[in-house]
């Protein structure tokens, strides 16, 4: 991988077809006590499961299980969606160095410093 790197490649993971099958099979579970659920309808906002996220209680759940994600959970305090999404990308070899300071400034509590004026314009306003 580091081969990749190198040459200037970026290394993309995509949601494979085993996953796919999975919240297919998962979703025709839950149609046995809720005959019309639809995957697409759960909301991604859903404040109880946002609790228990930031509590740390992500036993089963796909890239958050580990330890390492499950401090990181509780310390970021997930409010949406994009925060799940923020972390994903930010917990990795490399960028992990970056999660203080990440955490700090979407706390409020440190001001977000571009390299460059236009990543303002691109990276848009820390949410918290």
């Amino acid at each position: 991988m580091s081969a990749i790197y190198e040459v200037g490649l970026l290394k993309m993971d995509f949601l494979g077809l085993k996953t796919l099958t999975v919240m297919h099979d998962a979703e025709q579970y839950a149609r046995w006590r809720v005959p019309e659920f639809k995957l697409d309808s759960v909301p991604l906002d859903d404040r109880e499961t946002l609790d228990l996220l930031n509590r740390g209680d992500t036993m089963g759940v796909f890239q958050l299980e580990s330890g390492g994600m499950v401090d990181t959970c509780r310390r970021y305090g997930i409010q949406k969606i994009e925060d799940i999404i923020d972390l994903l990308a930010l917990y990795r070899p490399g960028a992990m160095q970056f999660m203080d300071e990440m955490i700090e400034v979407k706390k409020g509590l440190r001001q977000v410093e571009y390299e460059h004026p236009l990543l303002e314009q691109v990276s848009g306003k820390p949410t918290a």
